[in-house]
């Protein structure tokens, strides 16, 4: 009991860290996503 008590938040620990790396790669993919997209508008509005 007291071994799994000990290993449970360990294993818990390293879940949250590896959502949070997810949600940050997923961030900064559409970071780049949206930037592509504004500067792409930017070059596209002159010939319209």
């Amino acid at each position: 009991m007291t071994t799994y008590a000990l290993l449970k938040p360990i294993r818990v620990w390293q879940q949250h860290r590896s959502i949070k790396r997810k949600l940050a790669e997923i961030a900064a993919i559409e970071h780049c996503m949206t930037s592509r997209a504004t500067t792409s508008r930017a070059m596209f509005q002159p010939v319209v």
